[in-house]
């Protein structure tokens, strides 16, 4: 249908798994077709057209929003997305870290008039939210107030280190501190140290051992609010790659906190530090892919396809879907009602509503695949009845022609239903990627106004 995804698609076809066999896709995203100068995520037709606005509309592709870093001085509306969107190149990091958070619960012993915080992190370019703070830590109160917040913050000047916290003499909502320098590298692996000193109002921050700023906050002579014991305790909840993390109480410089992946394996969702237990929320351990960048999410965040007539089907039209993607371990384990890979689906509980995706869904009995419904009361699921944990290609076909909604994995079909009462699915949402509670890593997405054969459903497989 374009023909400029031909060119790009012949260019790809030395890469395995990618689906470059089958017909050519009405709809193509991919990983590398990102340009991570600017962190813009196109589709090949945009990209194709070189950014050419028109060009962009004539293909009937607005792309995508809520990926990659706003440009200087701007900033999406409140709530339109989650700065949790990410693009992660090969190679971005070495040995393993975690991506995705990591849930424990506070202990009984809290720093109490000064803090020492170190971690050894880096964060992905990702899109600015609303507010723009990226947690390496958090102990919130409301998610407006917090316990502590220490985060990668998204300005229109740079990506900057900040702080939230909470003490006895705070004179607003929470005591908050911002660098006022920029990070120098802040998608690099770096040791970061915040100390505060509630005897003196002193606040500094060491970026590998090297004093980066310091200063002195308006009040002093407090001493540190400590969460309720039991509270929940996040790590990196958002887009951000962590090897090891220490919390301590600066008086006695005992470790309140602690967590190290390392000895931990590729892919585990449990670490355990000093006798304490790190739960995957929606988290995965792992080591650095080495064959291309990837399309992640955390897990809060937003890809937003904003072209809704692209995704509308008729009532008599065929179309498939696919994607190659790695859900990891644990995503959807804390959430409830729609966990969307990719869906059509405005939020969970909505789904009386015309919609579809790749989804799991308790409520629904569904461990992983795919729910399409026209609003009218019919709703149609295929299920694998397991959640891979491998990097897989998924598909579902459409096929009017003996109206039937199939289920392929690796090539492999998995589940057919009969789809003879479903109607036209239209809808005015925009479609998300790797949203509503869902994680993982993508290296594409794709998808054909029409029936793909078996062959082609094989071929994209492999």
């Amino acid at each position: 249908m374009f023909t400029a995804c031909c060119l790009l698609l012949a260019a790809a076809c030395a890469v395995p798994a990618r689906p470059h066999e089958a017909t050519e896709p009405d709809w193509l995203v991919r990983a590398d077709a990102v340009d991570l100068t600017s962190a813009e995520l196109r589709t090949l037709a945009d990209r194709a057209a070189s950014g050419d606005a028109a060009a962009a509309a004539a293909t009937g592709m607005a792309g995508l929003r809520g990926l990659g870093a706003s440009p200087a001085g701007t900033s999406p509306a409140a709530g339109e997305y989650s700065a949790a969107a990410a693009v992660v190149p090969a190679d971005a990091w070495q040995g393993r870290q975690s991506v995705g958070p990591f849930l424990s619960s506070t202990t009984p012993h809290w720093p109490t008039r000064s803090l020492d915080f170190r971690i050894r992190s880096q964060v992905y370019p990702s899109a600015r939210g609303s507010h723009g703070w990226l947690e390496m830590l958090l102990a919130t109160v409301d998610e407006q107030q917090d316990y502590f917040e220490p985060a990668y913050v998204q300005l229109p000047t740079g990506v900057h280190f900040g702080v939230d916290f909470l003490h006895d003499r705070v004179t607003g909502s929470e005591e908050t501190w911002i660098t006022s320098a920029p990070l120098p590298d802040p998608h690099g692996l770096h040791t970061y140290r915040l100390t505060i000193d509630g005897s003196t109002g002193g606040i500094a921050l060491w970026i590998d051992d090297q004093l980066f700023e310091s200063s002195v906050l308006p009040v002093a002579d407090f001493r540190i609010t400590a969460p309720p014991v039991g509270h929940p305790l996040w790590m990196a909840r958002r887009t951000i790659g962590v090897e090891r993390m220490e919390l301590r109480d600066g008086v006695d410089d005992r470790i309140v906190h602690a967590f190290d992946v390392a000895g931990s394996a590729d892919g585990a969702l449990e670490v355990t530090t000093a006798g304490e237990t790190w739960r995957s929320a929606s988290g995965m351990v792992m080591a650095p892919w080495t064959d291309g960048p990837r399309i992640i999410s955390s897990g809060t965040g937003n890809h937003e396809v904003v072209d809704g007539e692209l995704l509308d089907l008729g009532a008599d039209e065929s179309f498939t879907w696919a994607a190659r993607w790695r859900p990891w371990g644990a995503a959807g384990a804390t959430h409830s009602g729609a966990v969307g890979w990719w869906h059509r689906f405005g939020v969970a509980g909505s789904l009386d509503a015309p919609g579809w995706g790749f989804a799991a869904i308790p409520a629904l009995d569904l461990d992983y695949g795919f729910v399409i419904g026209s609003g009218d009361g019919v709703r149609l699921v295929v299920d694998a009845e397991e959640l891979p944990a491998r990097e897989h290609v998924v598909a579902v076909r459409l096929d009017r022609s003996d109206d039937t909604l199939s289920l392929w994995i690796d090539g492999e079909l998995i589940d057919v239903e009969d789809a003879s009462a479903l109607g036209a699915v239209e809808s005015e949402l925009p479609a998300s990627l790797l949203s509503f509670g869902a994680t993982g890593d993508a290296e594409w997405f794709a998808m054909w106004r029409g029936a793909l054969a078996d062959d082609e459903l094989r071929s994209i497989g492999r």
